[in-house]
C-alpha cells in the first residue's frame, strides 16, 4: 500500500512538473498548417449534428485513412471558426501527460516483472519517463496544434504495449492457459486504433514484436510464444503489413514527381536526418528549427554534402553494434532498433519532407532509457552518482521551459528562427504573414524583399506580389517581371499554395482594374509553361484559372475546354467540376454545363467505385443531371 501511495505522489509531481513547464508555450498561436486542417470546425458551426459530422469528416484530407480519432479530437477544443489556438495546445499537453504516465506505467510494468525491488524500480520508471516527457526536443510537437495526429498514435502504441505486458504476464505464469484474447486485443485493437489516429500507427504491429523478443523473452527471461500463436499473433500481420509496404512502392515513387528530390536522394538525406535526431536528443538546446525545417538540404551523393557519408557509416555501425551486442545489451539494442522501425514509414522511401522534429515523438521514447540504467548501476556504487541524472533532469526542465517560453510568444519565436535559421523560406512567409496580419504591411513587404535576396524562390516572389497587391502598389510590370521567373526557376510543390493564394488575392481586391484578367491568364501561362510538368494539381489550377478568365469575357466554348482539361488533370477535386457546371448553368449555357456534367460523371464512375463517398458527389451529380434534364425540356 505504502509503495502505491509512493507511486501515485511520484506520478503526481512529475505530471504538475511537466505541465509548469510547458505551461509558458500555451499561448502562442497557430502555425503553418495547423489553420488548414483545424478551420474545417467552421463546418460544424456549433451544431454537432451527425449531418454536420459526415461533412465535417469527409473534408478531411490529412491522411490516406483520414485520421478519424485525431480529427474529430478537434472537436474537444471548438466547434467553429475561427478559435482560439489555447484550447488545441492544453488538449495537446494533456494528450502528452497521458503518453508520459503511460510510458511511466509501462516502465513499471516491465521492472516489477523483472524483479527489480520497488525503490529502484520507481526511480527507473522516473527517471526513464522523466527524460522523455521534459526533454525540449518535444516541444515543437506538443505545442503544434496539429501535431497531436502524431501523438495519439503513441497513446494507442504505449498503451498496446502495457496491455501486451500484462497479459504476457498471464500466458506465462499459467503455461499458456490464460492471456491470449488479451494478447490479441492489444495487438490487433491497439494498431488499429493507432493507425486511425495516423497511418504510422501501423508499426505497432512490429513494435510489439520487437518488444516480445528483446523485452518479453531476453530481459524477462520468459518463454517463446507457441508456434501457432506466434504465427496469427505477430507474424502473420508483420508480413501483411510489409506486403502493403511493398504492394505501395510504385505509387509512392510515382509520387516523388512532385518533390525536388529522388527516391534515393531521400534515402541518403534521411541517414543525416535521423543522425540530427540523435545529435538533438543527446545534446538537448533551447532553440531549434521546430516546424521550420524546409532549410534541410538534399543529399544528392554519399559525399554532397559529406555528413552523408559520415551520417550512413554512423547508423551502420549502430545497427552492427547493437546486433551483435543484442544479447550482452538488451536494452541497448531494443531502444536502437525501436527507433529505427518506429522512423520505417516517414524517414524511408515515403515522398514525404525531408526533416520533421514530430518523427522523434515515437522514436525517441526508449532510447535514454539505457542510459538511465547505466547511471542507475553508479549509484549503487556510490550516491555521489546521483548528481548526474538530478542535473540532467533539472537541464531538461530549463531548456523545455526556456523553449516553450519562445513558443508562448508567437512574433518573438518566428523572429529568432528567420535570424538562427534563414536557409527556411517557410520562416521567413510565415513572420511576413504575421506582421501583414498586424498591420504592419510595409514591415511585411521589406521582410520578403529582404528574403527574395536570400532566396530565388517562387514562393516568395507570389507573396511578394500578394503584399502588393493588398497594399494597392501591384504594376503589370511585377507581373512580367515575376512571369518572366516561372518560367526560369522550376515550380515546386510548396510554390502551389501560395500562387492559388495569390490568384484568389488578385481576383478578390481587382488589384490591376481592368488588367486583373489579364494578369492572372499570363501568370497562369507561364505556370503551364515551367518545366515542371509533374504536379497534377498544378497544371488543373491553370488550366481552371484560365477557364475563369474566359468565362468573364464571355468566351464560353474556351472556358468549357479548359474547364475538362482541368478536370483531366485532377480527376478528385469534384466541388470544383460542381462549381464549373453551375456556373455554365446561370448563364443558360445549359449544352455546356450538360458536356462539363458527362465528363465528370465519368470520371466519379471510374474514379470512385470501390471508394466511399463522403461527400455525396453521386448525389450532387445526380441533382445536376436532373436540372440540366429540366432546363433542356424547356428550350
Amino acid at each position: 500500500m505504502a509503495n502505491k501511495i509512493k507511486t501515485i505522489i511520484v506520478l503526481t509531481l512529475l505530471m504538475l512538473v511537466t505541465w509548469y513547464t510547458y505551461l509558458p508555450g500555451l499561448t502562442g498561436g497557430f502555425m503553418l498548417d495547423d489553420e488548414q486542417n483545424i478551420s474545417l470546425l467552421g463546418i460544424i458551426d456549433n451544431d454537432i449534428s451527425g449531418k454536420r459530422l459526415v461533412s465535417y469528416f469527409a473534408e478531411s484530407n490529412s491522411g490516406p485513412l483520414k485520421r478519424p480519432i485525431s480529427v474529430f479530437s478537434f472537436l474537444l477544443d471548438a466547434q467553429d471558426w475561427p478559435a482560439a489556438a489555447y484550447p488545441f495546445k492544453r488538449t495537446n499537453l494533456i494528450i502528452h501527460l497521458l503518453n508520459a504516465a503511460l510510458l511511466f506505467g509501462l516502465l513499471l510494468k516491465v521492472m516489477k516483472l523483472h524483479g527489480q525491488p520497488p525503490n529502484r524500480t520507481l526511480i527507473i520508471a522516473t527517471l526513464g519517463c522523466a527524460v522523455w516527457a521534459l526533454h525540449p526536443f518535444l516541444v515543437s510537437t506538443v505545442l503544434y496544434a496539429v501535431q497531436r495526429m502524431a501523438m495519439l498514435p503513441l497513446t494507442f502504441m504505449l498503451a498496446g504495449l502495457w496491455w501486451y505486458a500484462h497479459a504476457r504476464h498471464q500466458y506465462q505464469i499459467s503455461h499458456g492457459a490464460q492471456g491470449k484474447i488479451t494478447l490479441f486485443l492489444s495487438v490487433y485493437l491497439m494498431t488499429l486504433l493507432a493507425m486511425l489516429s495516423k497511418e504510422n500507427g501501423a508499426v505497432l504491429v512490429w513494435l510489439i514484436a520487437l518488444f516480445e523478443v528483446f523485452i518479453m523473452q531476453r530481459y524477462l527471461l520468459f518463454k517463446p510464444l507457441n508456434h501457432q500463436l506466434s504465427m496469427w499473433l505477430l507474424k502473420l500481420p508483420g508480413v501483411l503489413l510489409l506486403l502493403m509496404l511493398l504492394i505501395q512502392i510504385p505509387e509512392f515513387i510515382n509520387l516523388y514527381e512532385s518533390r525536388t528530390f529522388g527516391v534515393f536522394e531521400r534515402l541518403m538525406s534521411q541517414t543525416r536526418a535521423m543522425t540530427l535526431y540523435l545529435y538533438h536528443w543527446f545534446v538537448p538546446s533551447h532553440f531549434t528549427e521546430g516546424v521550420f525545417t524546409d532549410g534541410f538540404k538534399v543529399s544528392s551523393s554519399l559525399v554532397s554534402p559529406i555528413s552523408t557519408l559520415f551520417s550512413s557509416l554512423f547508423i551502420l555501425t549502430m545497427i552492427t553494434v547493437a546486433w551483435l551486442k543484442r544479447k550482452q545489451w538488451v536494452w541497448f539494442s531494443f531502444a536502437w532498433f525501436f527507433f529505427l522501425l518506429s522512423q520505417v514509414l516517414e524517414s524511408t522511401i515515403v515522398p514525404l519532407d525531408l526533416y520533421y522534429e514530430h518523427r522523434m515523438y515515437v522514436s525517441a521514447i526508449f532510447l535514454s532509457l539505457p542510459l538511465v540504467l547505466w547511471c542507475i548501476k553508479l549509484t549503487a556504487k556510490s550516491a555521489a552518482y546521483w548528481v548526474f541524472p538530478i542535473l540532467l533532469v533539472m537541464l531538461l526542465i530549463g531548456l523545455s521551459w526556456h523553449k516553450a517560453e519562445h513558443w508562448g510568444n508567437h512574433l518573438k519565436l518566428h523572429e529568432a528562427t528567420i535570424e538562427t535559421y534563414p536557409e527556411s523560406v517557410r520562416a521567413w512567409v510565415a513572420t511576413a504573414v504575421l506582421y501583414e496580419r498586424a498591420g504592419n504591411i510595409n514591415q511585411a513587404l521589406q521582410l520578403i524583399n529582404d528574403s527574395i535576396e536570400i532566396h530565388d524562390n517562387l514562393e516568395l516572389k507570389f507573396n511578394r506580389l500578394s503584399v502588393l497587391c493588398v497594399t494597392g502598389e501591384l504594376n503589370p510590370q511585377d507581373i512580367n517581371q515575376t512571369s518572366a521567373a516561372i518560367e526560369q526557376v522550376p515550380f515546386t510543390h510548396p510554390d502551389l499554395r501560395p500562387f492559388i493564394n495569390l490568384i484568389k488575392i488578385l481576383f478578390k481586391f481587382n488589384c490591376l482594374g481592368e488588367q486583373t484578367a489579364e494578369a492572372s491568364y499570363q501568370l497562369s501561362e507561364a505556370v503551364a509553361n515551367n518545366s515542371n510538368k509533374n504536379l497534377p494539381k498544378l497544371m488543373s489550377t491553370t488550366h481552371y484559372i484560365k477557364a475563369q478568365v474566359h468565362f468573364q469575357r464571355q468566351q464560353y466554348a474556351q472556358a468549357k475546354d479548359h474547364y475538362l482539361r482541368s478536370f483531366e488533370a485532377n480527376q478528385s477535386d469534384y466541388r470544383a467540376m460542381q462549381t464549373a457546371i453551375l456556373q455554365f448553368i446561370n448563364v443558360g449555357e445549359i449544352n455546356h454545363a450538360a458536356e462539363l456534367l458527362n465528363r465528370a460523371e465519368q470520371i466519379y464512375q471510374s474514379k470512385q467505385k470501390y471508394k466511399i463517398d463522403w461527400s455525396n458527389t453521386e448525389q450532387a451529380l445526380s441533382g445536376l443531371r436532373q436540372l440540366i434534364e429540366r432546363l433542356q425540356q424547356r428550350q
